[in-house]
């Protein structure tokens, strides 16, 4: 499926919603993309792509949660959003923009939601050796260099803990955020990230 694509979101989450017997309890956006070209570098097509499948497929799956929850007055959506997000980059500049927009529209739907019970918050994860960082590292990786060393040099500079995230960290939670335990909790965004950034 498309994300950006509203009548998309909208077909799958009314398959999800039969699934469920007639009922949405918990939808997590975690689509994404990334651009490693420049700040000066990217061009207005590679932007709009970044634009479409991390602003508008955010909006777009928050929209259709947010209606099928409203009449059972409950609900759970948490967006997964980056620890660049919170702060610009020199690398990732773009994709950083387009994931403070995340977050923004995680506050502001949060605002919506709130009136039929409906938590909404998002993540914000740091660095995890996943295929999106094998592609960062396809754009930043000097020609020849170890991209183990590369990337290890990424957690060092940035990752106060010192260690990389893992897709368990991650998983734990949304875990936590789609629970009970996290009934009172809604319109934030939990960083999950070895102290990166605080804010």
């Amino acid at each position: 499926m498309d994300v950006a694509n509203y009548d998309d979101m909208k077909r799958f989450l009314d398959d999800a919603e039969e699934f469920g017997n007639g009922k949405l309890d918990i939808v997590v956006n975690a689509a994404g993309i990334v651009d490693t070209d420049s700040f000066m570098g990217l061009k207005v097509d590679q932007f709009k792509k970044l634009l479409d499948v991390n602003v508008i497929g955010v909006s777009n799956a928050a929209q259709v949660a947010i209606e099928k929850m409203k009449p059972h007055n409950d609900g759970k959506i948490v967006i997964v959003a980056s620890i660049a997000g919170r702060e610009g980059l020199e690398i990732l500049s773009h994709y950083c923009a387009t994931k403070a927009a995340a977050i923004s529209l995680t506050q502001s739907a949060a605002k919506v939601a709130a009136h039929n019970n409906i938590n909404v918050n998002a993540i914000a994860p740091g660095i995890i050796r996943t295929k999106m960082w094998e592609e960062i590292l396809d754009g930043v990786a000097p020609e020849g260099a170890d991209r183990d060393e590369v990337f290890d040099g990424f957690i060092e500079s940035m990752i106060p803990l010192n260690r990389p995230q893992t897709e368990q960290d991650i998983a734990n939670t949304v875990l936590f955020l789609c629970s009970d335990l996290a009934s009172e909790i809604t319109g934030q965004t939990i960083n999950i990230d070895g102290r990166a950034v605080m804010s």
